[in-house]
């Protein structure tokens, strides 16, 4: 068998799950920080009683209801994703996302959220950043051991070739990130969004006294 060209083809497959991951960061990501994923509690969901919501309305209502608590993981989020640009630092950003991602998964069983199958897939698909580390995590994190550096191997054969992907790929990840915000910000603002502009009457109302043309 060519193992040099069982490498390249390695190399390439872990380019692009990088950058596929990073989109998904991007795109949950500033979901949370433009708080369009979870949006706050409908009217309706306020004044129906609590044992009527189902366990996905349940943990839609109370993430939605925290917006600080919402940033705060689309920030994680957005950080791995970040990290994952980058050869250099895609251990790190792979670290995150799962631990990120760990908690979405659960969140979907314990919850009952139809998103169960997907978020496990991107477990998997973070375990693949993780494994030509796992050695290296193991000896630092669990055996105590000193280990050594990471080789990142290089895609092309020459420097200017490694320089002009390195720069292609940062031009990718900055246009990811400006397309996912574009989303997040018109549906933040769209119909039916979070910051759509509301009535004055917009609200709760206990109605004492109805006046019609006088009567």
């Amino acid at each position: 068998p060519d193992r040099g060209r069982d490498h390249i083809w390695h190399r390439w497959f872990r380019v692009f799950v990088r950058f596929a991951m990073a989109a998904q960061m991007f795109y949950y990501g500033m979901a949370k920080i433009i708080p369009t994923q979870f949006p706050p509690p409908s009217l309706v969901t306020l004044v129906e009683p609590v044992g009527n919501l189902s366990l996905s309305d349940l943990l839609w209502t109370w993430v939605g209801s925290s917006t600080p608590y919402q940033v705060f993981t689309g920030c994680a989020e957005m950080t791995s994703g970040i990290l994952l640009l980058f050869p250099q630092t895609t251990l790190l950003g792979a670290l995150i996302g799962l631990a990120d991602m760990l908690q979405v998964f659960v969140l979907n069983m314990a919850y009952d959220f139809g998103l169960k199958q997907i978020s496990f897939h991107y477990l998997l698909m973070f375990a693949f950043l993780l494994a030509p580390d796992a050695r290296r995590l193991a000896n630092v994190l669990v055996l105590n051991r000193p280990t050594t550096p990471s080789p990142e191997p290089d895609l092309f054969a020459t420097p200017l070739a490694n320089r002009r992907a390195f720069v292609a790929q940062v031009i990718f990840g900055i246009y990811l990130i400006g397309m996912f915000t574009s989303v997040a910000t018109r549906s933040y603002s769209g119909p039916g969004g979070p910051g759509e502009p509301r009535s004055p009457l917009y609200g709760i109302w206990n109605i004492e006294e109805l006046s019609v043309d006088g009567e």
